[in-house]
Formats: C-alpha cells, structure tokens, sequence
C-alpha cells in the first residue's frame, strides 16, 4: 500500500490526475479513515473540478482539525463550491 500511495503521490504531483485515481481508489479500500489519503484524494479531484472533493476534504478535517494541509485542502474545496463563508472558517 506504501509503494501504491507514493505512486498515486507521485502522479497526481505531475498533473497525471485521472492515473493517480486509480491508485489512490485501490489505498482507500485498505484505508478508509487515513486522513492523508482523504485529504490527497480531495487534492486531486478538486485539481481536476471535481465536486466530489469537497467530501473527501471534509472527511479528512473530521479525522485531523487541526492539519493545516487538511484545512487548506478544505478551503480549497468549499470555494470550488462557492462557499467563501464556510472557507474563510476552514
């Protein structure tokens, strides 16, 4: 699982966001509730536009408030969505 989330790392780094996926789906079946994982997935899918991020970055502050990666990852996210209130508080 280490070497798979450090390839998916490693790709989603280079802007190959779609290969990335397919590894960082694999690490989340085996990890479900790792706040990294949460917080890479929300990372990528928000690089690429995708509302999804925004419940993967929530899911990641849940487990880890007080990450600032995890809240910057979050604010990211809720202004995707156009929630400036919610991301100023993130």
């Amino acid at each position: 699982i280490g070497v798979r989330l450090y390839c998916a790392d490693s790709l989603a780094r280079s802007g190959r966001l779609d290969e990335a996926m397919k590894h960082y789906e694999i690490v989340l079946k085996r990890m479900p509730e790792d706040f990294r994982v949460l917080n890479n997935i929300a990372d990528a899918l928000a690089r690429k536009g995708d509302p999804r991020a925004l419940d993967f970055a929530q899911r990641a502050f849940q487990l880890r408030p007080q990450d600032p990666i995890v809240s910057a990852t979050l604010g990211t996210a809720l202004l995707q969505r156009d929630k400036l209130y919610e991301a100023i508080q993130a």
